[in-house]
Parts: C-alpha cells; structure tokens; sequence
C-alpha cells in the first residue's frame, strides 16, 4: 500500500513538472540588421551617452523571429536614446509583430579619437502568443544584433527532476 501512494505521488509530480512549462512559449532566435547606405545613418554622442539609429535592413533572422520577419526587411529609424546604464528605453524597434524594449547596457566602449561605439546589453522581446522574453544585444559599427535563446525555469527543471527522483526510488523499494 505505502509503495502505490509513493508511486502516486512520484508520477504526480512528473506530471505537475510537465504541465508548468505549457503556457506561452518563450521566443527563441536572432535579428540582425544594419543601417542603409544612402539613407539617414547612425550617430553618437559620448558627452550625452546617446546614440541616434537611422533606418536599417535586416540582414539576418533565426528562429521564431524567422516566421514573420524576412530578409531584406525595413526597420524604422530610432528615436534618439540614452545608452546610460540606469535609463531603459522603451520601444527600440518594431518588426513582423515583434517588438523590443531596450532594458540595460552592461557595458560598452569607445573607440580611440571618437570613431566608434561598441555597446551590449540586455533587453526584452514580445509578441502575441509568446512569454516576454530576455534578449541580449550588441551595437558595433552600423551593425545590431539581438539574440534570444529560451531557457528552462529553474522551478520546472527542479519538479522534473524530483519526480523522476520519486519515479526512481518507488521502483528500487518495489524490487526490494
């Protein structure tokens, strides 16, 4: 009797392990684009921390990013943003029914005489139908690239593991 209720209990939490990871998916894949010769380009300013992206064209895309955005494709020009540690910015781009907001910049670096600006970062991605999800980011030359990989919570991997824990122990005691 004790083996059957241990049993139960192992099978059900694999089960509950299971079924927390079934809500929105989180968005996996990568966007890179890069501001159009000939149209209004990037600059920045070192004495301010801000940066202006002028409009762009993507050039590469992955992922769940792939099914709605294509080669090729126009992002608009950015509003002028502060690239501050402290100061979010909302609203970076638009594109395919995906939208990024631009959440922290954990470092960056001026090239010598104020040539260029090397900055990266963390922000969020969203979509209808998708988990808001981390992206990280990178600015370098005229050149930006996001990338989002999904990663398991922490808490489902941990019930997952426990009822497998359950699962293995009720089947050893069984045998015995």
């Amino acid at each position: 009797m004790k083996n059957k209720i241990f049993l139960t209990a192992a099978a059900s939490l694999l089960a509950l392990s299971l079924s927390t990871g079934a809500s929105a998916a989180l968005i996996d894949g990568s966007l890179a684009y890069s501001t159009l010769t000939g149209g209004s380009a990037w600059s920045f300013d070192h004495g301010a921390n801000t940066i202006t992206v002028g409009t762009g064209e993507v050039d590469f895309v992955s992922g769940d990013l792939a099914g709605s955005i294509a080669l090729g494709d126009t992002i608009a020009a950015l509003p002028t943003f502060t690239y501050d540690v402290f100061v979010p910015s909302v609203n970076i781009w638009n594109l395919g029914g995906f939208s990024f907001d631009l959440d922290s910049v954990t470092s960056y670096m001026e090239f010598p005489a104020d040539t260029g600006l090397y900055l990266t970062g963390m922000g969020t991605v969203s979509s209808a139908g998708f988990t808001d999800t981390s992206m990280g980011w990178t600015i370098s030359g005229n050149q930006f690239t996001f990338a989002a990989a999904t990663v398991p919570e922490p808490s489902v991997i941990a019930l997952f593991g426990l009822g497998l824990l359950g699962l293995g122990l009720a089947r050893r005691k069984i045998r015995s």
